[in-house]
């Protein structure tokens, strides 16, 4: 009986240490859509895989960076890159090549509850928005809804899997209220609407 404890506990130790992986589809646009930035929990790992054969690499000259961060440039798409933070650092890199819209920012912190990280590795873009919205999370969602800054709901839809496009051309210019969900998790974001 007491095996199976030990068992059990060392069990229940290993799923609630459990690290996280994080992709990233590093192609153009990357940095500006903001899917190049993430916050983990140190002992995560951040998965870069290249989106097309232009020539990228991750350059960080950030003090933080740890030394043996980063690639040379490298051609070929689906080509993966990982990296395991193990300390507590604000890291921001780039695309040397293109630099002026691939970028990004890793923010390792010691631990997240994990409504803290559904809710900080939650993307929206583009914001102002003119039609359609893309949500993407690091957690599946299940639904969205939105609300009028007077906190009437004005739409509500169901999503499927880590992605969700919202389609706003019908509303009014103005301000909103986005909730994602997933689970028992909620977090509510401002929307522009042009």
């Amino acid at each position: 009986m007491k095996k199976i404890t030990l068992l059990m506990m060392l069990f229940t130790i290993g799923i609630l240490g459990a690290q996280t992986t994080h992709d990233i589809v590093w192609t153009n646009g990357a940095g500006t859509s903001g899917e190049a930035t993430k916050t983990i929990e140190t002992g995560d790992t951040v998965r870069w895989t290249w989106g097309n054969t232009a020539g990228h690499d991750i350059f960080s000259s950030d003090p933080d960076a740890p030394a043996d961060f980063g690639t040379g440039i490298i051609s070929q798409q689906g080509f993966v890159y990982e990296y395991t933070f193990t300390e507590e650092a604000v890291i921001d890199y780039i695309c040397t090549p293109h630099s002026g819209n691939m970028f990004g920012t890793i923010t390792v912190i010691d631990a997240l509850s994990t409504q803290d990280k559904f809710a900080t590795n939650l993307n929206y873009f583009p914001n102002p928005v003119n039609d359609k919205m893309t949500i993407t999370s690091l957690y599946e969602l299940d639904s969205y809804e939105v609300y009028s800054v007077l906190g009437k709901k004005i739409m509500q839809k169901e999503a499927d899997g880590n992605f969700a496009q919202i389609d706003m051309s019908n509303l009014n210019s103005g301000l909103y209220l986005v909730t994602a969900i997933s689970g028992d998790f909620k977090t509510t974001f401002k929307v522009i609407k042009n």
